[in-house]
């Protein structure tokens, strides 16, 4: 099995959006994405590490902001078409948001795009049900508002802190409760995601409150930074991962070090470095613009 789509570059995609009761969140994307520019810049001297050194051509940043001039309808639907086309165009998509209501719309794009899609979502919450109306625009009740009903069957949930909000919905998850005690080979495999063509949602609130506290739903009971990584590790390993996002890291929240931002970033190199070849493909494709 080919895990890998065999992109012709890497595309980091900043979506700095605040909506949702999340104040800060824009803040730590925009820090995210000034550290993906200094990398990419970076790539082609002898500075960069040997493993990054052939995408120095094939390695771009782009940000979409929110402007004035835009609802949230409208957005989301530039982000959307943003993503497809970078797919299209054998981009590796990485959508960096304030938190899901950013990049939600992506990954209902993408999942449109490719029928089989799912998307695999770290998170220690589900945003969802919880009494909101679904036409109500909120972060805590985002699948509903941005994942059209039929999408949620390809959703799979690991690291919550309790059980799904609503048995009618037959949500798929593993919590966060069972995650050291199953593994992440069992975890995979038990969510049936093997062999899959997957979206990695990556919601840094996943991970327990003492390790990652600059997020605004910070929750205790949740796995470490290894725990993470071995997780998403094997992901890389055993599906076809065609997209990645990472959300939730809020920059009024951190340290005078920035620690979670250094966090948030080796997190986000991890994923790429278990998910993408050694080398773009070797027919010509996007170069950085």
């Amino acid at each position: 099995m080919d895990a890998h789509a065999n992109p012709q570059a890497v595309l980091v995609m900043g979506l700095p959006l605040d909506l949702g009761g999340n104040p800060g969140a824009s803040l730590g994307c925009h820090r995210l994405l000034t550290a993906f520019r200094v990398m990419f810049a970076s790539l082609g001297t002898t500075q960069a590490p040997d493993r990054w050194r052939p995408w120095a051509e094939h390695a771009r940043v782009q940000a979409l902001p929110y402007r004035l001039d835009h609802t949230y309808a409208t957005w989301a639907a530039e982000t959307g078409a943003a993503a497809v086309r970078a797919l299209r165009a054998k981009e590796f998509p990485v959508l960096l948001g304030g938190n899901h209501l950013a990049v939600g719309a992506a990954y209902a794009s993408l999942a449109e795009e490719i029928d089989d899609l799912y998307i695999v979502s770290l998170d220690a919450h589900y945003d969802i049900g919880d009494g909101t109306p679904a036409q109500e625009l909120s972060h805590a009740n985002f699948w509903s508002h941005v994942i059209p009903k039929p999408l949620l069957g390809r959703v799979r949930w690991i690291g919550p802190r309790r059980k799904p909000p609503a048995d009618e919905l037959h949500l798929s998850a593993v919590q966060a409760s069972e995650w050291r005690s199953l593994g992440a080979e069992t975890i995979v495999d038990s969510l049936g995601l093997s062999g899959k063509q997957v979206v990695l949602d990556i919601d840094l609130d996943v991970l327990d409150a003492s390790v990652f506290p600059a997020a605004v739903s910070r929750t205790p009971a949740g796995p470490d930074v290894l725990e993470l990584l071995a997780l998403v590790s094997v992901i890389a390993r055993r599906c076809q991962v065609r997209a990645v996002g990472v959300t939730e890291y809020n920059g009024l929240l951190d340290d005078a070090l920035c620690t979670c931002e250094a966090v948030a970033r080796a997190v986000t190199l991890h994923a790429l470095d278990a998910i993408l070849p050694a080398k773009p493909r070797a027919d010509d494709g996007p170069t950085r613009s």
